[in-house]
């Protein structure tokens, strides 16, 4: 049947190695060895072998197995494409090319002047010439490389025996009766082994193998079952007379597969089924009798439809095909209501009313696609995208969605200024590229950049020959202007040294008045090609790397980083990575191996020589079911379990953790998708739903989640435009009334150029010429950003950054975009020089002139000392050299020593002779941790993994957690061995906001907190009722900038002022940078209620320094001349006390006027507090876990604090055995407001920004 003949079969799906609906096959390639000649330059080989079950061809391979090698069939007049595709030549276009029957595309020539060898000559110049027996010998690039193809004796025509670039590296080929070998360059093999001239089955690189069975079908042998070396086996089905042939053809009809299924040890079956019209794709029933070698449907004049029909679990896709086998239409339906959700309707150039000789040559070219999308009430919205080509199959505008349109040019072939001519005569080298913004969105400021592209001759390894090579390439606002950057490319000259030329010598980008130089060295060395690259950047900065590549696979096998550290890699027959040795030969060198395995299991591990190891477990089908990790003992555990649908997609997620008695613990989160494979909802292990509901035709999607009593939650409405991106957001409370909205408009290219919030408060944005925003404008002018970059890149380096016309900052980089000078408003610049090529600076130079000094551990790219002028403040750190984790952190004040588990999470943190250390779950949760003074913590959690106990054992107290149905917290109870202690109870809005919190100690209420919202969530009333059962309320209202504008409180615990009176209300009015210029407050003084206007006045210089505070009223003292140091600390406060700065601008000591001193502080090597000190008292030493307060000590007191989440329940005090306990209440920030110590009782009192007053 190798007469049988459709266009069909040189369409792109026939070629995927699936089932091709369009003709019912099954086609099944295998992709065999690649060789890449000429040390790395090309040309490449693919080798592929493909299934036809309509061919009786044996290639040597097995019957109906063909290779991806051109090939001329002279008998039929036929020629094989290395793209699968098959032509009948039928004349001559000119003296030397042939004309193709039903080619019409001039994409690539074909050249029969020499009627014993054929040349294929690709657009780019590439030329594949065939042999005299019409196989493929020569491979042949635009610059000269080649590759030899050779054949085994007279007698074997066909049969490959090296393939080669004339080298002693080759691809070989043997072959006998039974058995094919492919080795590589490598000595990678291969095998095919054959029974009875069929392909049964093929043996890999590693040694595992997959094998094939046949079925015959009219007599067509086509493949019945596949099993691969995963475990997973293909099992087709086929009709045998569904798609019949026109009378006089050699079979009545051929076979077409009616199903596919996957199956495989721990899966479920994937099946999906076809159905097909009667009408075909070999004409059924056209009105013609079968031809052979010819296409039944292109000969008629008027058209022809055929469908194909494709259902899996969850859908039915039907396809519509015209008489050129072009898709038309594509159909989806539910397959549960059979009711349409989308269809897709494509355009060609093919006018299939009219004779194929009459057709355009980009007769199957794509030039319109229409994606309508519809729902169950009928209602629908379409999406366009379009295309245009030339005759050639250039792409010469595209047209998507949005409305944004790309054209393309392209140089004339006979060559043109600017670009030699193209070496196949066929136009290919692209002259320009402009964007068009959409006239549906376009708002009139967009800088649309055009691409243009200049080419120049270069001279090929074969003498007297030269091909293209692109030259410049240059970014403009548009033709003709001034570049808004611009590259420029040079080559190697050098035949004598073929694997260098022709190669990128030096690459130049230039942007503005700045030159970036890349410059390249390629040294050939006995297996491997290095390549070194230097790149020269302003300021006469440079850095080098180096990486290099086996010659044999062009796999990298050694990297050099710009620090100079090695990394290397090993690779196993398959091409994966079997060992990584980072920063070889050093101190921190680690190593990573890797091991593949598929019997019983397909798995990876990684055994790490940091301790840290993992282990994969895969299905048949190569998704991920489990992973291992290291826990804290060393072990490699169970950590994640994953389940997939029937599609492919992830359906549950079970984490395995274990609690602090080491049983195993569970919970899984579960996963439901739309018909658009998009998520649907999302079960957490609690049994809260987060459901997403998607109309494709508003365009929009409905977020909410719902709890296990069917309630809902508020709702989120999100539209989108058609690039995705979001323009309307709106709220609904769980009735479904809409709550608030807010927007978002976006400019002719995608944009973002406005946005209005809740309060219709709008942000409008405009952009440079590189899309960075050069302005923001706040509530129409009230507030306007103007924003400046580095001229000398396109990256998004701010240079300058002005509010309201006032600069506030200034920034200058370096090439590498490094920070080298800083200023903030008009104070001395912070200036940073860099000996090294790391990003953190070698010395930075604060505005008093002092300088740090760092130190930089160049293999971690870490910091191992900074040294501050003031060398008294000098901090070491060392690292671990197996994991290169912190080890030690020094400095004059504290010695800090961290010790990991294997898993590399912190096991204890030692501080001279305290010591504290912690203990974790299998998923990494904290069990205990041991404080700084031996006090025992434990943590427990839920089986739905949520934190629900935490005990202090010390105490012998704990406090116990529990969750409402949307997973919020619902109850906080803090008790002992004698009972309950406190209680706090937690009650949210419909929008998730804590709404009310009570606070219950022995059924007596403390205090009870309300809290009221505005729609942008900012607080608009809060209501206190105290111990004694008083109610303050405090309202707050805000400006057109959200920031605080006014404050009214009534109520005992009112704020209150300064000057101790209690606060009425309060008005504040700001800058534009948002420091406070006026406040005008009301107080109660006795019977009466007076004012105070408070006016803040900023410096000169640095208008962000507060220098002078007036007060209006008589009682108030002014305050005059606040003093700051170069650096912008504050040296000198409201009352006279001197603040004294080390170095590092830390705060070191505090004096009054007569120079006493009234406090002083010590800190660690990461910045934090350890210490204070005040005369004649202890010092107060400050303890962490991590960055988190954990104890603080004074004399033989020390102190620790329960949590629940990052709020704070309790405070204990420790002294010898006395334990002293301080319930603590916090607000809806966590904010302490309230403390229980006995029988003392005290709430605190906040003024508007946060001052504490009791």
């Amino acid at each position: 049947m190798n007469n049988l003949f459709s266009n069909a079969f040189n369409l792109s799906q026939y070629l995927s190695g699936k089932v091709d609906p369009r003709t019912g096959q099954f086609h099944f390639s295998i992709n065999l060895l690649s060789y890449l000649g000429n040390t790395l330059n090309g040309p490449i080989i693919d080798l592929v072998i493909s299934y036809n079950s309509l061919s009786q061809s044996n290639q040597g391979y097995g019957k109906g197995w063909l290779i991806n090698l051109p090939y001329y069939d002279s008998a039929n007049k036929k020629i094989y494409l290395s793209s699968g595709q098959a032509y009948q030549i039928e004349s001559q276009r000119s003296s030397s090319e042939s004309q193709l029957k039903y080619c019409k595309l001039k994409a690539f020539k074909v050249d029969t002047s020499n009627d014993k060898k054929i040349k294929i000559l690709q657009k780019d110049g590439t030329t594949e010439q065939l042999n005299q027996d019409g196989f493929l010998e020569k491979i042949t690039a635009p610059d000269g490389r080649e590759l030899i193809i050779t054949y085994q004796t007279p007698t074997r025509k066909g049969l490959i025996q090296t393939i080669s670039d004339g080298s002693d590296r080759a691809l070989s080929v043997s072959y006998n009766n039974s058995k094919v070998v492919f080795t590589g360059a490598d000595n990678r093999k291969i095998e095919l082994f054959l029974t009875r001239s069929e392909l049964r089955r093929i043996q890999w690189p590693d040694g595992t193998s997959s094998s094939i069975e046949y079925d015959t079908i009219n007599s067509c042998r086509v493949i019945k079952r596949i099993t691969h070396p995963t475990g997973k086996t293909e099992v087709l089905n086929y009709y045998r007379n569904k798609l019949k042939i026109p009378n006089g053809g050699p079979i009545r009809a051929i076979p077409a597969v009616q199903s596919h299924r996957l199956y495989g040890a721990g899966i479920e079956d994937v099946i999906k089924q076809y159905d097909y019209s009667v009408n075909n794709f070999l004409g059924y029933k056209a009105g013609a009798r079968f031809k052979a070698n010819l296409d039944n449907l292109y000969e008629r004049q008027h058209d022809y439809r055929y469908t194909s029909t494709e259902r899996d679990n969850q859908r039915k896709i039907v396809k519509t095909y015209n008489k050129f086998h072009l898709l038309v239409d594509e159909e989806v339906f539910d397959l549960d209501s059979n009711k349409r959700i989308a269809k897709r309707a494509f355009d060609y150039y093919a006018d299939v009313n009219t004779i194929f000789s009459d057709q355009p040559d980009q007769y199957q070219l794509l030039k319109k696609m229409d994606l309508t999308f519809y729902n169950a009430s009928g209602g629908s919205r379409v999406e366009t995208n379009e295309w245009e080509y030339d005759i050639y199959g250039n792409l010469l505008s595209e047209t998507d969605a949005y409305g944004v349109t790309t054209r393309y040019s392209y140089y004339h072939p006979a060559g043109e200024e600017n670009c030699p001519a193209s070496p196949s005569g066929l136009p290919f080298l692209q002259k320009n590229k402009a964007k068009s913004p959409s006239s549906r969105y376009a708002s009139g400021d967009e800088q649309c950049l055009v691409e243009n592209y200049t080419y120049r001759s270069h001279p090929s390894l074969i003498e007297g020959k030269t091909y293209p090579v692109l030259a410049t390439r240059t970014l403009s606002n548009e033709l003709g202007s001034t570049p808004v950057s611009s590259w420029d490319t040079t080559y190697f000259n050098t035949p004598s040294q073929a694997h260098q030329h022709g190669k990128v010598k030096q690459a130049t980008e230039s942007v503005a008045n700045n030159q970036t130089v890349t410059s390249y060295t390629y040294t050939l060395l006995d297996a491997e090609l290095q390549t070194h690259q230097t790149t020269a950047l302003k300021n006469d900065l440079s850095f080098s790397e180096s990486w290099y590549e086996s010659l044999m696979t062009g796999e990298k096998t050694k990297e050099v980083d710009s620090f100079g550290v090695v990394n290397r890699y090993e690779y196993d027959a398959q091409g994966r990575v079997v060992k990584e040795v980072i920063a070889e030969g050093t101190t921190f060198e680690q190593t990573k191996d890797s091991t593949y395995t598929t019997s019983p299991q397909n798995t990876l591990e990684v055994v790490s020589t940091s301790g840290s190891n993992l282990k994969y477990k895969y299905d048949v089908l190569g998704r991920e079911i489990e992973k291992y990790q290291t826990d804290t003992k060393g072990a490699l555990s169970l950590i994640e379990k994953r389940s997939y649908d029937l599609a492919s997609r992830l359906s549950s997620l079970t984490i395995v953790n274990t609690d602090k008695d080491e049983e195993v613990i569970e919970t899984t989160t579960e996963y439901t998708y739309d018909l658009w494979d998009e998520v649907k909802q999302i079960t957490q292990p609690s049994g809260l739903k987060l459901c997403i509901e998607n109309d494709k035709v508003a365009n929009k999607t409905k977020e909410y989640r719902q709890n296990t009593s069917g309630n809902r939650s508020y709702q989120i409405e999100t539209y989108y435009n058609e690039l995705g991106k979001a323009t309307t957001v709106k709220i609904y409370s769980p009735a479904g009334e809409l709550y608030s909205d807010a927007e978002k408009k976006y400019d002719g290219l995608g944009l973002l150029v406005e946005e209005k919030d809740v309060n219709g408060i709008t942000i409008t944005y405009r952009y440079d010429n590189a899309g960075r925003v050069i302005t923001e404008n706040r509530a129409g002018n009230v507030l306007r950003v103007e924003k400046s970059y580095d001229r000398d890149s396109l990256e998004s380096w701010l240079t300058q950054i002005k509010v309201n016309n006032q600069t506030i900052g200034t920034r200058s980089y370096d090439g590498m975009g490094r920070l080298l000078t800083e200023t903030k408003f008009n104070q001395e610049p912070t200036t940073y020089r860099y000996d090294t090529l790391s990003e953190k600076p070698s010395e930075v130079t604060l505005p008093n002139g002092k300088k740090v000094t760092y130190e930089l551990e160049s293999i971690l790219n870490e910091v191992k000392a900074i040294k501050p002028s003031d060398v008294s403040q000098a901090t070491q750190y060392t690292y671990y050299a197996t994991t290169s984790l912190v080890h030690q952190i020094i400095n004059p004040s504290v010695e800090l020593t961290i010790e990991y588990f294997p898993n590399g999470l912190v096991k204890a943190e030692t501080r001279g002779e305290y010591r504290c250390h912690y203990e974790y779950s299998r998923q990494n949760n904290l069990l205990k941790v041991t404080d700084f003074f031996g006090n025992e913590e434990t943590h427990e959690y839920d089986a739905y993994g949520r934190e629900n106990k935490v005990t202090n054992n010390t105490a012998n107290e704990s406090i116990e957690i529990s969750y409402d149905g949307f997973d919020r917290v619902e109850k906080e109870v803090v008790s002992n061995t004698a009972g309950q202690i406190i209680e706090h109870a937690y009650y949210y809005d419909d929008y998730d906001r804590l709404q009310q919190k009570i606070s219950i100690m022995a059924g007596i209420q403390q205090c009870n907190q309300s809290f009221e919202y505005y729609k942008d969530n900012k607080l608009k009333k809060k209501t206190t009722i105290d111990f004694q059962r008083n109610t303050t309320t405090e309202e707050y209202q805000y400006n057109e900038l959200n920031r605080l504008s006014f404050m009214k409180a009534q109520g005992p615990l009112s704020p209150k002022y300064i000057n101790e009176k209690t606060i009425k209300q309060q008005v504040f009015e700001y800058n534009p940078l948002g420091d406070i210029t006026n406040v005008s407050t009301e107080f109660i003084d006795g019977e009466n209620t007076e004012t105070d206007i408070v006016t803040y006045q900023y410096g000169d210089e640095n208008t962000a320094q507060l220098i002078t505070i007036n007060h209006s009223h008589s009682s108030i003292e002014s305050i005059e001349n606040l003093q700051y140091d170069a650096n912008g600390n504050l040296t000198c406060d409201l009352e006279g006390r001197i603040y004294i700065y080390n170095a590092l601008n830390q705060l070191t000591v505090v004096e009054d006027q007569a120079d006493t001193s009234l406090s002083e502080y010590q800190y660690d090597g990461v910045g934090q507090q350890i210490s204070q000190s005040v005369p004649n008292q202890a010092a107060i030493d400050l303890f962490y876990s991590g960055s988190q307060l954990i104890n603080e000590k004074q004399g033989d007191i020390h102190s620790q604090y329960l949590r629940s989440g990052s709020s704070l329940t309790t405070r204990y005090t420790k002294q010898n055995d006395n334990v002293q306990r301080t319930q603590l209440i916090t607000d809806f920030k966590g904010s302490v407001i309230g403390e229980i110590s006995g029988n003392e009782k005290q709430l605190l009192r906040y003024s508007a920004y946060g001052l504490e007053k009791h």
